[in-house]
């Protein structure tokens, strides 16, 4: 369990801190991200195709 919350833990500050090149460690390069309540999508162009958060969902 402690691998997980680990994990998680990485994934979560690569994000907040806006480190989106650390996020190839955590998806694989073909990710599709849905947003709230699956009203859009983001494709990547590989995991380095992945843009902060604030682009617009699809």
């Amino acid at each position: 369990m402690d691998d997980v919350r680990d994990t998680l833990n990485k994934l979560n500050a690569a994000w907040r801190e806006h480190r989106f090149d650390e996020l190839a460690l955590f998806f694989d390069e073909n990710v599709i991200m849905k947003g709230p309540a699956f009203k859009g999508a983001i494709e990547s162009d590989g995991i380095r195709g992945v843009e902060p958060p604030n682009r617009a969902l699809r």
